[in-house]
Parts: structure tokens; C-alpha cells; sequence
């Protein structure tokens, strides 16, 4: 019979939200739809990646953000 495994699964988890943001008001009304997204919806601003990120970099920026706050690998030269 095998042994039990412990602290086995997720132990710990990043995100990587992109620096560009269009206003939910804003858009409600290029839209033509207002308080669709703000009172509907409860949005405030929606994440916009830029012409320089795909959902691979910034999937990368998020791994990299969690190995440098546990310590498990660091290069200097990866940070931006």
C-alpha cells in the first residue's frame, strides 16, 4: 500500500493585471449603452494589454513576479 503524500497542490498564486485601463463610463457611452457595464455589470475600469503584450508575456510576467516573492529563481536581468 503506498504512503500517504502531504502538502500536496497549489501552494501559492500571482497575477498580472496590464497597466492600460479604459474607463467603464467612458465606454459605456462610446457604446451607447449607459450603466450597462457600471451599474449592470459593477465595473469600474477594464485591463487593456498593450501592442507589446500577449496573453504569453504576461502569463511569463506573472511566473516571474511569484519565483521573486518565494525566492525560487532570480535573475536580474528578466526584470523590466
Amino acid at each position: 500500500m503506498a504512503s500517504q503524500q502531504h502538502n500536496v497542490g497549489i501552494f501559492a498564486i500571482d497575477m498580472y493585471f496590464p497597466k492600460l485601463y479604459v474607463e467603464q463610463t467612458e465606454l459605456e457611452i462610446y457604446d451607447n449603452c449607459v450603466g450597462k457595464y457600471t451599474k449592470g455589470l459593477g465595473l469600474k475600469q477594464m485591463g487593456v494589454a498593450s501592442p507589446y503584450e500577449d496573453t504569453a508575456s504576461m502569463a511569463l510576467t506573472a511566473v516571474l513576479i511569484l519565483m521573486k516573492n518565494y525566492d525560487i529563481f532570480w535573475v536580474d536581468e528578466l526584470l523590466f
